[in-house]
């Protein structure tokens, strides 16, 4: 079977426990106005140009072909590849996983490729190889169940609680993202919850404090839950996929102390949650 990646990420940590090799697949089924991955948004290849580097030779003719390109200002992003080949790609990096470490699939989002990523996760744990996998969990449930059995850690982006929020800056509301979240505690997955905090965005103690109590709402709460701040990584991509990129940098960057006042106000939302349950 075949799937389309973009990007292989060699000694990661960040993407799960230990030391990683993280497997970015092209496709998304949202639109987040801070995307730092918007080359894995379309399911197909897409082509990059970065003006620095043309020289302006017109090489690569009409029809832009990238292949032609001698100083790589064009760049076609999107990589047909077999799940055999892309499992031996992940295997080379075995001896440096160690006790902990693995591969994760990222994205894009993973998810949408199931049917690939089942075979290629069934010949990772055939050989050994723990597997980790980053979602925003906008598909259906039937994804996640192909892929459940072999996949050791869920790493879970929580982007919102609210649902016009969500929809706002997403392109999508959350519901079936909070159901897939939820059913997939109530599997017993292992669950990393990440909070990705855009000022401007979910940046307020309510918002905080709703995703909190959403968290701790959960059959088996997660394992862990991370805030991750905001960054512009994505505006100089989308100019050179020729996209608008909707985010204020001066509005959307949270300072270090703000982060620690809304993990508060998130953690305060989850004590009030399972009070309530009590």
């Amino acid at each position: 079977m075949t799937g389309t990646i973009f990007q292989i990420q060699r000694f990661c940590t960040h993407d799960g426990p230990g030391i990683r090799t993280t497997v970015f697949l092209k496709g998304c089924s949202l639109r987040c106005a801070w995307c730092h991955n918007p080359e894995g948004v379309s399911p197909e290849p897409s082509v990059m140009f970065d003006r620095r580097r043309c020289i302006g030779c017109g090489a690569c003719g009409a029809e832009r072909d990238a292949a032609k390109c001698p100083t790589g200002a064009l760049r076609s992003v999107g990589e047909a590849i077999g799940a055999e080949e892309l499992f031996r790609r992940i295997r080379r990096d075995k001896p440096f996983f160690g006790a902990e470490g693995g591969v994760t699939f990222s994205g894009g989002e993973a998810l949408l490729q199931s049917d690939f990523l089942r075979e290629v996760m069934a010949l990772c744990a055939k050989d050994g190889i723990r597997c980790a996998i980053d979602t925003a969990g906008n598909v259906d449930w039937e994804a996640f169940e192909k892929v459940l059995p072999l996949c050791g850690l869920f790493l879970y982006d929580v982007k919102a609680a609210t649902d016009a929020l969500h929809r706002r800056w997403t392109g999508s509301g959350n519901a079936r993202i909070l159901e897939n979240l939820r059913r997939l505690s109530d599997a017993g997955a292992r669950i990393w919850a990440r909070v990705p905090v855009i000022g401007g965005v979910n940046d307020t103690e309510a918002e905080m404090r709703a995703i909190g109590a959403v968290l701790a709402a959960l059959p088996c709460p997660p394992e862990r839950v991370e805030l991750l701040p905001y960054h512009d990584l994505g505006r100089a991509k989308c100019a050179q996929l020729g996209i608008p990129y909707e985010m204020d940098a001066d509005i959307a960057r949270v300072e270090d102390q703000r982060l620690t006042e809304l993990r508060a106000a998130l953690e305060a939302g989850a004590r009030a949650e399972k009070e309530e349950q009590r």
